[in-house]
């Protein structure tokens, strides 16, 4: 084959429909060496796109964009094309990208633009060509300004010299199109029309500069879905943007035309330029393999970090424990010599500076999240909130000598605590070291069948129709916890926009840029406010980390399935399973908690028929007593069979949660009034859970004064 398609949108593309995976597969099929990314005005897709290149080896991944072009003092703003002929290239058009988000967001027009100067400034190893009709060069031509359009030709010539190229299109229609029942054909054939009439004029003029200027031509398809038979659904799918119907004749369209073609398809468009086919090899050859993916770094945090660490965990080992038996150092020796041995002192340290920080605002940690209080070293320094040789949990689950880069320690925090930490973290590493990460939404298949049918009506043609939206990315938001920490500026590495990573988390680990998460759980100021609401009532200070787990009017309540705002437990599902369970141990909540997780759920009739006695069972091991012959927990397993699989859960992040369920059911239990005062002030969730707390609240004689607006907005107990 000697064609490339150089011209691509992709899904991450506004109007762009075409799967990652699904080009790689067709460009394979049709035995092409080459593809290239360019979506507008966005990097969004690059690391996808170049991690699956690596599962097609025959295929040279191409990473480009399709920028606009423009600066206030322009009375127009235009497509052009880079492509990055090495990393020193990817590096420059990461640079242009986030001057784009920055420099070039103007109050008329809020598309980050590219100036020509920025342009020049960082040309280094990046091709160029003059986009669709849409680009400068093409535009000036349909003005009819062919001595502007030479010397815009020119221009570029002199910034790029033979890494500029002029670019030629022709959606230029050989077959019958189809076309959604519910669309306006005469409308269509207009549109088409003119679009030819513009291409053909543009091309023409394009080979006219070329051959006076000496710059060769390339052909492309500005392909924006994969398949001729997807032009119904890019179709749909742009009306979906634009909130119009399908019939409207003013409604944007595009021809059908813009997939993936074949070379003898391209060929066919310009048979008397067979050199614009070729000339896409060149472009081709021009780019080299390379990789964007790194190692892993984290900033340092003082000069003897492991040093450190050792001195912090073993002054908190001190503090928790007072006298600290010898398993306890045995086992802090061996978890501090394996993080340091593997460089991770300075991001637990890290992760202690934060805690910290939020401990000095008088703000609430969760007690561990995920498998993070596996570790004794955690729990020392004040990270996690339980004793992991207490509980029996394996260090290993959280870090062992076969994982690579740094242990995974999410957080929970109050609400107060998450929007504050950002500023904090910027703060302490640096304003262009910190940023949020980009996390992207998909049509599924309820929403996109929903939306097709809304636009054709026609329930076949909508549900062909959604086959081919329900994966297409939809819209993006910040993702809820993620924060970046870099040890330089993160416009150095990755694309921003509006000071966030245009690249998800998966593929900023993969760079090797360190990602903390840290989330909010409403749940532990709501268990701060009970506190203190006792405290001010009785006089009393009743700390929740220090509750006793045997209370035998908690456990009673948790029998009786009286969990209706608890966390964890409030669902009826789960006061279900509690009235058969009939739980008489904290151990019993965990294992009921850590059951209702996928894979494992068939197994909570089961663990209820041997508490009570009646399904007989042997234990294999011992490690599997605690459940009752049950493998449940991935602790279990590791301990058995050395490894863990996916049927399994760990014991530590249900024990974490679990523990916060008790707190709340031990305040409900022993102080009802401030458990659904603090619980219905702190709650977020939906009307009708909220009127399920009321009428549970009235049945245990508690009654409240709703919130009025011109006092303290707070629900109030009334008190005989």
């Amino acid at each position: 084959m000697s064609f490339v398609h150089l011209h691509v949108h992709t899904e991450y593309s506004t109007d762009g429909m075409s799967n990652i995976m699904s080009l790689f597969e067709k460009v394979r099929n049709l035995e092409m060496p080459g593809l290239a990314i360019t979506d507008h005005g966005t990097l969004a897709g690059v690391p996808e796109f170049l991690k699956t290149a690596e599962e097609f080896p025959t295929v040279k991944p191409i990473v480009g964009c399709e920028c606009w072009l423009g600066d206030p003092s322009r009375t127009k703003t235009y497509h052009l094309i880079l492509l990055a002929k090495n990393l020193i290239g990817y590096k420059n058009l990461v640079k242009l990208s986030n001057i784009a988000n920055t420099e070039g967001l103007y109050p008329n027009d809020s598309r980050p633009h590219i100036s020509a100067a920025s342009l020049a400034e960082h040309c280094e190893g990046l091709i160029c060509t003059s986009a669709c009709i849409g680009g400068e060069i093409p535009q000036l031509i349909l003005a009819g300004d062919m001595a502007a359009a030479k010397e815009a030709a020119a221009w570029y010539k002199s910034i790029f010299g033979d890494d500029f190229y002029l670019e030629v299109a022709l959606h230029r229609n050989f077959g019958p199109v189809k076309l959604s029942e519910a669309d306006n054909r005469q409308a269509y054939l207009k549109s088409v029309h003119e679009l030819n009439r513009l291409q053909k004029k543009a091309d023409a003029g394009i080979f006219e500069i070329a051959q006076e200027l000496g710059i060769k031509v390339i052909a492309t398809n500005d392909v924006h879905f994969v398949n001729r038979e997807d032009g119904v659904a890019h179709d749909v799918m742009r009306a979906i943007q634009h909130g119009k119907s399908m019939s409207n004749p003013k409604r944007i369209r595009y021809s059908h035309l813009e997939y993936m073609k074949t070379e003898e398809e391209m060929r066919r468009l310009f048979p008397e330029h067979p050199e614009v086919i070729e000339n896409t090899m060149e472009v081709l050859e021009k780019v080299e393999r390379y990789s964007i993916w790194g190692e892993l770094e984290v900033p340092e945090i003082c000069e003897n970090p492991k040093e450190k660490l050792r001195e912090a965990v073993f002054a908190g080992a001190e503090e928790r424990f007072g006298e600290v038996t010898d398993e306890i150092w045995e086992r802090l020796d061996y978890e501090i010599n394996l993080l340091c041995k593997k460089g991770c002192a300075n991001y637990i340290l890290m992760i202690k500076d934060l805690v910290d920080w939020v401990h000095s605002n008088n703000w609430v940690v969760g007690p561990g999240r995920n498998v993070s209080a596996s570790s004794m070293v955690n729990y020392c320094l004040g990270i996690t909130g339980v004793d992991p040789v207490k509980h029996e949990l394996v260090f290993e689950r959280f870090y062992n000598w076969d994982k690579d880069g740094v242990p995974s320690i999410d957080l929970d925090v109050e609400p107060a605590a998450q929007e504050k930490v950002l500023g904090y973290l910027k703060e302490k590493y640096g304003q262009d070291c910190v940023a949020e990460i980009t996390s992207f939404e998909y049509l599924y298949h309820g929403e996109a069948r929903r939306k097709a049918l809304k636009k054709l009506g026609n329930g076949e043609e909508a549900l062909e129709v959604t086959s081919k939206l329900e994966t297409v990315i939809s819209g993006s938001h910040i993702h809820p916890c993620g924060i970046l920490v870099s040890t330089k500026p993160l416009t150095d590495i990755i694309p921003l926009s509006y000071g966030v990573s245009e690249y998800e988390a998966k593929f900023t680990d993969k760079i090797g840029i360190l990602r903390l998460n840290v989330l909010q759980l409403r749940e532990l100021r709501i268990l701060q406010d009970i506190m203190y609401s006792i405290e001010r009532e009785y006089g009393i200070l009743i700390e929740p980390e220090y509750l006793p787990l045997d209370d035998k009017d908690t456990l009673d309540l948790f029998a009786r399935g009286d969990t209706v705002g608890v966390f964890q437990f409030g669902s009826e599902m789960m006061r279900e399973h509690l009235r058969n369970l009939k739980p008489d141990h904290f151990a019993d909540l965990v294992v009921l908690e850590t059951m209702t997780r996928p894979g494992i759920y068939h197994m909570i009739p089961h663990y209820i028929a041997r508490k009570h006695g009646d399904e007989s069972f042997v234990c294999e091991h011992d490690e599997l007593r605690e459940t009752l012959g049950l493998m449940i927990y991935q602790e279990q397993e590791m301990k058995i069979s050395k490894h863990y699989g996916c049927d399994t859960f760990p014991k530590a992040h249900a024990l974490c949660y679990t523990l916060i369920a008790y707190q709340m059911a031990w305040y409900k239990a022993n102080y009802p009034h401030e458990f659904y005062e603090s619980l219905l002030n702190g709650y977020m969730g939906k009307a009708w859970e909220l009127d399920a707390i009321l009428q549970d609240a009235a049945a245990h004689h508690v009654h409240l004064i709703p919130p009025d607006k011109t006092e303290s907005g707070l629900f109030e107990v009334v008190k005989s």
